[in-house]
């Protein structure tokens, strides 16, 4: 049999985890007799399909596009290659401009009353800088002493989330004249501070998957 895999990772031949996983596919397929020809795409210079027909009836096997050269593969080969087309090792979700969403499951709210002020960070500085330097925040009601927000088209990285019951719904963390909060309030990790909040490394995790769920339980 010969295949032709299609290297589609933007870093080519390198050590991309792309690259990785199609190599050992590819050891694979050559261990079982396979002959192989890797294709790098980023190397090439490839037009869309216009959908003319034209490789089919007007000039078999020859696209109108006059850009990369492709071997043309013998017809008896043809089904064995729509066949490894099902099996698609696309580009790794660790690249740059990969995007998730996290789920936060808040529990713990003394009353069901006011709202629940929720502030998402991605760096120390935004954590400090408290909901005014917040990358986004988020209001949502608590209904049966729980609430849900979720933050949507996050690139992959590092984040950590900080929030209290604004029971009286007055938009301020209500404190006493020692400055203590008299209303609940919580971090990511679950995470406690000594005479202040925790440091935002006790806070951070990381976003690495398309979707992620977590679970604050308020103090």
């Amino acid at each position: 049999m010969k295949v032709m895999a299609l290297n589609s990772s933007p870093r080519g031949d390198g050590q991309s985890k792309t690259g990785i996983m199609l190599n050992s596919l590819i050891e694979g397929m050559r261990e079982a007799g396979a002959e192989v020809e890797v294709v790098s795409l980023s190397k090439k210079t490839i037009k869309p399909c216009a959908g003319c027909f034209s490789c089919w009836t007007k000039t078999p096997g020859k696209c109108i596009h006059k850009g990369e050269k492709m071997k043309r593969l013998p017809i008896k080969n043809v089904l064995a290659v729509v066949l490894l087309a099902l099996l698609i090792v696309g580009p790794s979700p660790g690249f740059a401009g990969s995007t998730g969403r996290i789920i936060v499951n808040i529990s713990g709210f003394p009353s069901s009353d006011g709202f629940a002020m929720v502030a998402l960070n991605n760096s120390e500085e935004s954590y400090k800088g408290g909901e005014a330097a917040a990358i986004a925040k988020t209001k949502t009601m608590v209904v049966d002493q729980k609430a849900q927000v979720v933050f949507t088209s996050l690139p992959y990285g590092w984040y950590g989330i900080s929030l209290y019951h604004d029971e009286n719904n007055n938009g301020e963390m209500d404190k006493n004249a020692m400055g203590i909060p008299k209303e609940a309030y919580g971090f990511s990790n679950n995470a406690k501070g000594f005479f202040g909040k925790p440091s935002y490394k006790k806070v951070m995790f990381q976003l690495n998957s398309v979707e992620m769920q977590i679970v604050i339980n308020l103090n």
